[in-house]
C-alpha cells in the first residue's frame, strides 16, 4: 500500500520528501477523517493511489496514510524534514524521517523494483533475499558486496541491518507498524515504512 503511493509519487517527493501538509487526517484530536477528505499533492499526475495525504509545512513534509480496510481510519504519520526534527506529537503511529535518505534497507523485491525504476539504486544498501530478485543490476551490485542482504527467510538480521545505519526500512506489512515492525529498529530510531 505504502510502496504503490511511493511509487506515484514524483521521485523528489519520495527521495527529497523520504526527501517519505496542514493535515486533515491526522488532527491530535481524533484519528477518524473520511479519505476524500485527505489533501493531495497539487500540480501531480497521480490518478490511482488512494487514502494519503501530502503537504507542505514549513520545513517539513507529512505524508499521512489512511485506511485499514474502510478508508477512514489513519494508518501512519511520516514526517519527512530536512534538518530539524519538528517537535510535533500525534495519536497516531508517526515516524520521522530525515530526508533525503540515502541508505534503504527493501525487505521485499518490489521495492527494490521501484528504487530500480525510479534509477535510485545508488541508494539501496540491503535487500532481503537476493534469490526473489531479477533485476541484473541489483544482483550484480550484491555479488559485488556493494549490497547486503539481510534475511533469507521470515527472520530479519537485526545485527547487521543495525550495523548499516539505514534512513529508513522499507518493509512488506498489513498496516499496523507498533505490530509489525522489529521493535529493535524502532528502539534505535530506524523508521520502519510498511
Amino acid at each position: 500500500y505504502l510502496a504503490f503511493v511511493f511509487m506515484r509519487l514524483k521521485m523528489h517527493y519520495f527521495f527529497l520528501g523520504i526527501s517519505a501538509l496542514a493535515f486533515v487526517c491526522c488532527e491530535p484530536s481524533g484519528n477518524r477523517t473520511p479519505a476524500s477528505a485527505l489533501k493531495k499533492p497539487s500540480g501531480n499526475s497521480i490518478q490511482h493511489a488512494k487514502h494519503f495525504g501530502l503537504e507542505e509545512r514549513e520545513g517539513y513534509r507529512l505524508l499521512t496514510l489512511c485506511g485499514k480496510k474502510n478508508a477512514v481510519d489513519t494508518t501512519a504519520v511520516f514526517v519527512l524534514y530536512d534538518s530539524l526534527k519538528p517537535a510535533l506529537k500525534f495519536n497516531q503511529t508517526t515516524y520521522f524521517i530525515k530526508v533525503p535518505c540515502t541508505r534503504i534497507v527493501a525487505l521485499s523485491s518490489i521495492y527494490s523494483a521501484m528504487l530500480a525504476e525510479l534509477n535510485a539504486l545508488k541508494r539501496l544498501v540491503a535487500i532481503d533475499n537476493v534469490d526473489y530478485v531479477n533485476q541484473t543490476e541489483i544482483v550484480e551490485k550484491h555479488r559485488s558486496g556493494q549490497l547486503m542482504e539481510v534475511s533469507k527467510g521470515p527472520q530479519l538480521d537485526i545485527e547487521k541491518t543495525l550495523l548499516l545505519k539505514p534512513d529508513m526500512v522499507l518493509m512488506f506489512g498489513m498496516g499496523n507498524p507498533e505490530d509489525e515492525s522489529p521493535p529493535q529498529l524502532l528502539k534505535a530510531g530506524i523508521p520502519v515504512a510498511l
